[in-house]
């Protein structure tokens, strides 16, 4: 691992940090990256009243940062033992939030630019997902000649291997906890769940795979993760005790936390999350096409029964 995709990522992930900060100076040269910077930093504050907007909010930081995904187990697990735990917690959030303000100005003005030249309404061309990263960032690198032809294999192979690497983060807590409730040998179980892995994929690669994973994306990051993490919430909070955990956080900790971030965790977030899961999945169902309606309910199905087929599971401890 720290031959292969760990010492990839350690020279790719920062080389996405400078391709970026190239790509947002060259943006900000732009005609009409004016248009997407106004944009930016004078949104329309009325639109905080839409559900759908806490929404979406909540799910690109839920994605960024991995919440409620078990991603923050897998990296902490690599954390030296003097190592504070809110300390890199603070540092992650700090360090992603920066970079995606940064990034956001390199966007805004390409999209200014393209809203300039093609006379449409900046909101029309305004993209996330697949539609931001393979049709905005190539129309920059389209315009940069001979420096963006070099840079944009780079950056799609970057991209490629922070996906990967994200993925082996994903996937490490899921064989964790298979293997202690089975007597599968650890490579063996990975090669069962890679190749069930594969077979799953092959259902994006359809003809209308971009469709389907808008769909499914939609779906699981805005209402199912969102849902998890408030009854997480809710388990870490109330039946595990969070003021437990307080302890141990700030053990060898330089930021404290206390009182403040108990109550977030036993109340606020809690309700204000499922308040918004409630009135978004309302809107969702009423509001969706016979598909995709077909897809959520299979989503549900699915992830019911795994989770009772791994609730009944016994560990390798109590069979012993």
């Amino acid at each position: 691992m720290d031959k292969g995709i760990g010492l990839a990522s350690k020279i790719l992930i920062p080389a996405v940090f400078v391709m970026m900060a190239i790509i947002v100076i060259y943006a900000l040269k732009l005609p009409g990256a004016s248009i997407g910077i106004d944009a930016l930093i004078h949104p329309n504050w009325n639109l905080l009243s839409d559900i759908n907007l806490w929404i979406v909010a909540f799910s690109q930081i839920i994605f960024s940062l991995g919440i409620g995904e078990a991603l923050a187990l897998t990296y902490t697990t690599y954390l030296s033992d003097n190592k504070g735990l809110t300390d890199n917690v603070f540092f992650v959030v700090l360090s992603n939030s920066s970079f995606e303000i940064f990034t956001a100005f390199g966007v805004f003005s390409i999209l200014g630019y393209m809203s300039a030249t093609s006379g449409t309404p900046l909101v029309q061309l305004v993209s996330e997902g697949t539609g931001l990263i393979f049709v905005v960032f190539p129309k920059i690198f389209s315009l940069m000649g001979v420096i963006g032809h070099i840079l944009a294999p780079l950056f799609f192979l970057a991209v490629l291997f922070a996906g990967i690497s994200s993925a082996f983060a994903f996937f490490e807590p899921i064989i964790g906890s298979i293997s202690s409730k089975s007597n599968m040998s650890r490579k063996k179980l990975v090669t069962i769940l890679s190749i069930i892995g594969c077979l799953c994929s092959l259902a994006f690669t359809c003809g209308i795979s971009s469709y389907l994973v808008g769909i499914v994306d939609g779906f699981v990051n805005k209402f199912g993760i969102l849902l998890l993490i408030a009854i997480q919430c809710v388990v870490f909070g109330w039946y595990y005790g969070a003021e437990k955990i307080i302890p141990v956080l700030n053990e060898k900790s330089r930021i404290k936390i206390g009182t403040i971030w108990t109550a977030i965790i036993k109340y606020i977030l809690p309700i204000f999350l499922i308040i918004i899961w409630v009135i978004g999945i309302v809107e969702l169902f009423m509001n969706v096409s016979q598909f995709e309606l077909m897809v959520d309910i299979g989503i549900i199905v699915i992830v019911l029964a795994l989770s009772a087929i791994f609730y009944r599971m016994k560990s390798k401890e109590s069979i012993v």
